[in-house]
């Protein structure tokens, strides 16, 4: 009778490529399907599955096997691992190199399905980083110098880099699909940062003295408190759309960041407040809109049209004749509380 192999046999055995510490290195490290790795006629292994490296298994290299494709997640968090040496081409899951002595993704894969995560790390750059990772970029408390150069250029999920050591988002990814989290690093300038982030966008607690070079599309809040910004750079967001809060150490909106809401700062904030958003209600700008639409615009300003310290702007603004009338009566009724 023809002897069939069991499951354990055919698992232990491998290619004939491997030594018999390879092939027990892999069967330790390997979660998955019943066959769960496979030795490629190059010499290369493939892993259906996962591979994570048990934290029993003191190495600094990967026993010198070769990966081709890891089919799921392939993790070295917490090892001893110091370099890219065998990594695989394709992770069609995530790669966590959390709490590892690697310093750069050069020789890494090509391809990253999943999150790559870098935490805790040595990594000092982000050359060899594919162009695009398709989940959450997670950098924080690495050891990064001064910039993301190299890095990504796009991110589909989030993008993590607390307490990096960075002074510059110089070259940072171009879209980022989630959150972009910058705070507390030392970055002295926003110039490079992304042009668009789903998320929100949180630079708070660096070195930053203005707004010039911040992204010009953030679904979310955008917080850059806990700086030490010019707030005449508010100008710089004249245009952005922000989906949910402005937080600064002056004030933070309530309200959708555009005309309206500035309005209402310039009415109920401080002084201080005030002073930082009248740029954005520069005469030029307003009165560009009351072209368009006098009407609309006559009542968002109803509120401040009889400001001390709204004057300077109104002497300014070019109201059609036939709306003249309308913009004092209107002022005068939210004199009389309505």
């Amino acid at each position: 009778m023809k002897r069939v192999r069991t499951y354990r046999v055919f698992e232990s055995s491998g290619a004939t490529g491997l030594t018999p510490e390879q092939r027990e290195f892999l069967n330790a490290n390997t979660v998955g399907s019943r066959l769960r790795w496979k030795e490629n006629p190059d010499g290369t292994v493939d892993v259906i599955g996962d591979f994570i490296l048990q934290e029993s298994e003191d190495v600094e290299n990967l026993m010198g096997i070769t990966f081709n494709r890891v089919t799921r997640r392939f993790s070295l968090a917490g090892s001893s691992i110091n370099s890219t040496a065998g990594f695989p081409r394709f992770v069609g899951g995530d790669l966590d190199l959390s709490y590892t002595p690697i310093e750069s993704m050069v020789g890494g894969p090509d391809v990253i399905m999943g999150t790559l995560c870098f935490e805790g790390s040595n990594l000092e750059t982000l050359e060899g980083m594919p162009d695009e990772i398709q989940k959450d970029l997670v950098l924080d408390r690495s050891y990064l110098t001064k910039n993301l150069s190299g890095g990504p250029k796009k991110v589909k999920g989030a993008f993590y880099a607390t307490q990096c050591n960075l002074t510059s988002l110089d070259e940072s990814p171009k879209f980022v699909g989630g959150d972009f989290i910058c705070n507390d690093n030392e970055i002295n300038s926003l110039i490079g940062s992304p042009d668009v982030v789903i998320g929100d966008f949180d630079c708070s607690h660096n070195a930053i003295t203005s707004l010039q070079g911040s992204p010009q599309e953030v679904g979310g809040d955008f917080n850059c408190s806990g700086n030490n910004i010019d707030l005449t750079s508010l100008v710089e967001l004249l245009t952005a759309k922000i989906g949910g809060k402005f937080i600064c150490d002056e004030f933070e909106t309530k309200g959708n960041w555009g005309i309206e809401e500035w309005i209402r700062i310039f009415d109920e904030e401080s002084e201080i407040a005030r002073n930082a958003v009248l740029p954005l209600l520069s005469p030029d700008f307003l009165n560009q809109r009351i072209e368009e639409n006098p009407t609309d615009m006559i009542m968002k300003l109803k509120k401040v049209w009889k400001s001390p310290a709204f004057r300077e702007v109104r002497n300014q603004l070019v109201i059609p004749d036939k709306h003249k009338e309308d913009v004092e009566l209107v002022a005068d009724l939210v004199d009389l509380g309505f």
